[in-house]
């Protein structure tokens, strides 16, 4: 997934495998409404939200890149039992950049999140002053892009 710029939509993206085959194209879907409860649960607003749903089988060889997101409660949210790499992506939601959101599904929180060459808003990196943060277990974000990519 890549060249996306989302803005203040409740999700912008959802790839999910709720366990029924389809094909890949019809895995991505835009909602309008606010934070997902459901099997794909957020904790807001989410421009990008991988998840393995209440299938439970595995979002695989997932990369997204160059993408802009702004006006969000959580950049980009992931739920899947294997790593999700993100990188060359501008996250300028202000609160979230980068959410491992498995406890809210009641799921095994097993998967990674490589969340490096990323920007967070601002120069000093996720958590600072002013940037985004990351939110959940085993995402890695060091290092950072110190500007828009």
């Amino acid at each position: 997934m890549k060249a996306v710029e989302l803005s203040g939509s409740p999700t912008g993206v959802l790839l999910v495998d709720d366990g029924h085959p389809r094909r890949r194209t019809d895995r991505i879907r835009s909602q309008a409404h606010g934070a997902d409860t459901a099997d794909t649960a957020t904790p807001g607003t989410t421009g990008i939200n991988i998840n393995s749903g209440g299938g439970g089988s595995p979002v695989t060889g997932t990369i997204i890149s160059l993408n802009v997101i702004r006006g969000e409660q959580v950049d980009i949210a992931v739920n899947t039992p294997n790593e999700v790499d993100a990188h060359l992506n501008d996250l300028l939601g202000g609160n979230i950049g980068v959410a491992n959101v498995c406890g809210l599904d009641m799921a095994a929180c097993t998967g990674t999140i490589n969340a490096t060459e990323n920007y967070w808003r601002c120069a000093a990196g996720p958590g600072s002053k002013g940037c985004s943060t990351v939110s959940g277990a085993d995402i890695t974000f060091s290092p950072w892009l110190g500007k828009f990519y």
